[in-house]
């Protein structure tokens, strides 16, 4: 069975339902697609298979998946997608926290954090290095300073939820 719909960004969807049960499903299971948010018993299903292959290392989720090199392990440590205040207003930023949880310095030149929608990404300035343990926080304000890059063009984290992907720069 092939059922169409659109998602919140106006992109065609489709569940695929076989004899042998759900193919998103299965593709989430083995780490080739991600789950989205939603509502419903599949919503539910969907991540609870993503889990289970980030948890096994399975498909994207496998360190190996970008080449033999470990990638580095800096993380997003904190997101704050709905801080208090309207969006937009000066000090309601949204502010993502990205930690260095290696014992050396990393640099994040080409490295990009991007929301699940993919509309929105930021590319870290050429440049931009963390030393071990260090952390910079990027705020969807333009403002920046020591520790603080800011990410202009408005509110980019949904206030209802959302996902943030860190990507190094080997994508």
């Amino acid at each position: 069975m092939l059922e169409y719909g659109t998602d919140r960004f106006g992109r065609t969807l489709a569940v695929v339902t076989t004899g042998a049960g759900s193919a998103n499903e299965a593709m989430v299971a083995a780490g080739l697609a991600l789950s989205m948010a939603g509502s419903g018993s599949l919503t539910e299903r969907l991540r609870e298979a993503e889990e289970g292959a980030r948890t096994a290392g399975n498909g994207f989720w496998d360190p190996s998946t970008c080449g033999s090199d470990a990638p580095p392990r800096v993380v997003i440590a904190d997101l704050v997608a709905d801080p208090p205040g309207p969006d937009g207003e000066p000090g309601s930023d949204e502010v993502v926290v990205v930690t260095n949880r290696e014992e050396r310095t990393v640099d994040l030149t080409g490295w990009v954090l991007r929301d699940e929608s993919s509309t929105h990404r930021f590319a870290f300035p050429p440049g931009t290095t963390l030393a071990p343990g260090a952390a910079v926080e990027v705020r969807s304000g333009c403002e920046g300073g020591p520790g603080v890059l800011g990410w202009c063009g408005g509110a980019v984290w949904n206030n209802g939820g959302d996902t943030a992907f860190l990507l190094d720069d080997r994508g």
